[in-house]
């Protein structure tokens, strides 16, 4: 949109962050993403790509990874990355 400054943008994307509607990604050495999704999942980010995908984390294994902490901690969010190549990627 002409006229409309980043600094506008990214401010509208902060307040969606702190109103609970987007989530702040960071990967290394990247740029920050804003991610939709507020259920809990992963991100697989595909190193030929850069392209960044929703994994679902059953909550099984969200139980699983709460369970090994002290019990003196106590979880907040749990952000898991994994970074590689999508098979497609890595055939060409």
């Amino acid at each position: 949109m002409p006229g409309l400054s980043l600094a506008t943008v990214y401010n509208c994307l902060e307040t969606f962050v702190g109103c609970g509607l987007v989530r702040q990604v960071n990967h290394e050495r990247e740029s920050t993403r804003y991610c939709p999704n507020l259920a809990p999942h992963a991100h697989f980010r595909d190193e030929s790509t850069g392209r960044v995908h929703d994994i679902e984390l059953p909550k099984e294994i969200l139980d699983q990874l709460t369970k090994i902490l002290p019990a003196n901690f106590e979880t907040e969010t749990i952000e898991i990355s994994f970074q590689g190549r999508t098979k497609s990627s890595t055939q060409n």
